[in-house]
């Protein structure tokens, strides 16, 4: 316990660490009551809205998770698990791609993916660890005791615990900034080729006849996706044809669909299509006949692998894992039959981890607001709620009801849902749904725009957030206007999209402006992602008081911006740096959708005006975003 409570208080100890790109930064508060339970009810959802409004990483401890309540049980149906790709190379070596859970893989070894800690506290690791139980934990602290960290691009070879394959590899790939560049890849790229190497060498050396592996460096490690599968797909072929070996099979395994299909398509192209028609009826096939075959067996060489859809708990099996690699009572009872089925580990608490402090600090302020706190009543305002669709709405309805109460409403520009319910723990999970819907259609939305950019530019969209030198003049800029109010620019981030300036550059040809004007707006944290990719657009900032129209607003100042928008809970304040084409302009008033007519011109004007220090455009490519500025409060 005192091991736990002490890495518990390392962690909050987080405000050490330099604000910068890496999933380092750590954080963890503790559970009680009905947060407890809470997240015993609805731990997927809830880490993916946390992913999505804040970039973190959340992981649970000490929690007996009872499965989804009822108000997520309206899912889409997940990808067919099984095997997507396989070929044989001239070594007599097979690799195959396969979406599935790589804790329940009875391989010789699978590999996972560890950071030089070997502290497996979230993401895939933290999966493994859970299944195969205090074995895998007790291993890794007494290598680092006895032989100190693990270096990016090494692997050893370890015990798998309860694990349902015979060894565990540890393997360590590059720890990338979020949202790296060129530079940074192509550094990264030698050291993910030699983890690969590493992990192969063990593999070879120990006789091993299979192993299966993640795509390493890719989900908490930053590294993009689809250079990472190119570079494990293609190491792991030049690895096999350099010299000869003996036979080994190789399964890049993964449990994400995206995953899964880059693996596939980077498989295809350097390897080649060999995979069996067999498979590929029975994995690709839609028809009730393809449906029907239970179970699915997958001839690869002599071994069949069978792919079998059934209760887990009844299976006559040496070992039993949870398919989703989450539920702590099950990976407990596995430990030994000595220890007690319901010990957790340490008391019930949240770990985030995320690319910046001031991130992490953005999620455990909207965490504690939503679990901790004693309020009856929850208030979500996101202006994307205009865009729930009607099936949307009628499950927003279905959650009314057992003394839940969920009422929509307009105010001031402002769309907000209020959730209320005489029993806490019901009116959070009504919220977490609402949340949820929320994250569907803000990801909608930004891929109609993504998908509207590349039609109009011919490119895809594509865009960096790149943190600015403090010590560089370019700093003393971006942050001098701040120095006239009482806030502390933390950080300044340059936003680099090649597709939104060629939008931007457009425009001011169209408008036929000949400058720019450098003007601000004050942003959520969850939407710095959402301008950075795909601009402005009026649901991500609507002001305090919409007296000029119902567009996108910008200030001259930040001073003005700060009044502009006032209502802010959170953390930070977030300030988005634009360069604004006004064109023609005059007054705005109340209601306007669109700028209006001239009088005595066949046109329109192009923007309007709240006065010399507010603008208000109806065309997010009017402005491009150049930078964003975090300051403390």
């Amino acid at each position: 316990m005192s091991s736990i409570m002490d890495s518990i208080f390392e962690l909050v100890g987080y405000n050490r660490s330099t604000p910068g790109a890496s999933m380092d930064n750590q954080q963890s508060f503790l559970l009680n009551g009905s947060s407890v339970n809470i997240v015993s009810r609805c731990q997927t959802e809830l880490c993916e809205i946390i992913r999505h409004k804040f970039q973190c990483e959340a992981t649970f401890e000490g929690v007996d998770f009872q499965g989804d309540s009822n108000v997520f049980k309206k899912k889409k149906a997940p990808d067919t698990p099984g095997k997507r790709f396989e070929v044989t190379l001239p070594s007599g070596t097979r690799v195959s791609v396969w979406k599935g859970d790589l804790t329940e893989s009875k391989v010789d070894a699978i590999v996972n993916a560890a950071n030089s800690k070997l502290q497996h506290g979230g993401g895939l690791a933290a999966a493994i660890s859970k299944v195969g139980g205090s074995k895998i934990k007790n291993d890794s602290e007494a290598y680092i005791r006895t032989r100190g960290s693990l270096p990016t691009g090494k692997a050893i070879l370890c015990n798998a615990g309860n694990l349902p394959c015979k060894k565990l590899i540890h393997a360590v790939g590059p720890h990338m900034p979020y949202k790296p560049n060129a530079t940074e890849v192509s550094q990264a790229r030698r050291q993910l080729e030699e983890t690969i190497r590493g992990i192969l060498d063990i593999v070879v050396e120990h006789q091993l006849t299979s192993v299966a592996m993640p795509a390493i460096s890719s989900g908490l490690f930053n590294y993009p996706l689809a250079d990472c599968a190119e570079t494990i797909v293609n190491t792991v072929k030049l690895y096999f044809q350099s010299s000869p070996r003996n036979s080994v099979e190789v399964l890049l395994m993964n449990n994400d669909e995206p995953t899964v299909a880059a693996i596939t398509r980077a498989c295809h192209q350097i390897m080649g299509s060999q995979s069996s028609a067999s498979y590929n009826q029975a994995a690709f096939s839609n028809t009730r006949g393809a449906a029907n075959i239970s179970p699915d067996i997958v001839q690869m060489g002599n071994v069949l692998v069978t792919l079998k859809r059934d209760k887990i708990e009844e299976q006559q099996t040496d070992v039993i894992v949870n398919t989703v690699g989450q539920t702590r009572h099950l990976s407990n009872a596995l430990e030994s039959n000595v220890d007690s089925p319901r010990k957790k580990a340490g008391p019930p608490h949240i770990s985030l981890m995320g690319s910046t402090v001031e991130s992490i600090n953005e999620a455990r302020r909207w965490l504690t607001g939503l679990l901790l706190k004693s309020s009856d009543e929850i208030s979500i305002q996101n202006n994307f709620i205009q865009h729930l669709s009607d099936r949307q709405y009628q499950q927003l309805t279905r959650l009314t009801g057992d003394g839940v109460s969920v009422e929509e409403f307009l105010s001031k520009g402002h769309a907000c849902i209020n959730v209320s319910s005489h029993s806490r723990e019901d009116g959070v999970l009504a919220a977490l749904q609402v949340e949820t819907m929320l994250r569907e259609v803000q990801e909608a939305f930004v891929r109609g725009e993504e998908a509207e950019m590349k039609l109009i530019t011919g490119s895809d969209a594509s865009f960096e957030r790149k943190i600015v030198d403090p010590s560089s003049q370019e700093f003393m800029s971006a942050v001098r206007p701040f120095r006239q109010v009482p806030l502390s620019p933390i950080k300044v981030e340059r936003v680099e999209n090649a597709a939104l300036k060629m939008l931007f550059d457009f425009k001011k040809q169209q408008l036929k402006c000949a400058s720019s004007r450098p003007m601000y707006q004050c942003i959520p944290a969850q939407f710095c992602d959402l301008v950075g990719r795909v601009g402005f657009h009026a649901e991500v900032a609507p002001p305090e008081a919409p007296n000029f129209g119902e567009g996108i607003y910008f200030t001259a100042t930040v001073e003005k911006a700060r009044e502009v928008w006032r209502a802010n809970q959170e953390e930070h304040l977030y300030f988005v740096e634009a360069e604004v084409l006004e064109g023609h302009s005059t007054r705005g008033k109340p209601g306007l959708i669109l700028p209006p007519v001239m009088e005595n011109d066949p046109g329109v004007f192009n923007s309007v005006h709240g006065g010399p220090e507010v603008s208000v455009i109806f065309s997010g490519y009017q402005a491009l975003p150049r930078y964003i500025i975090t300051c403390g409060k």
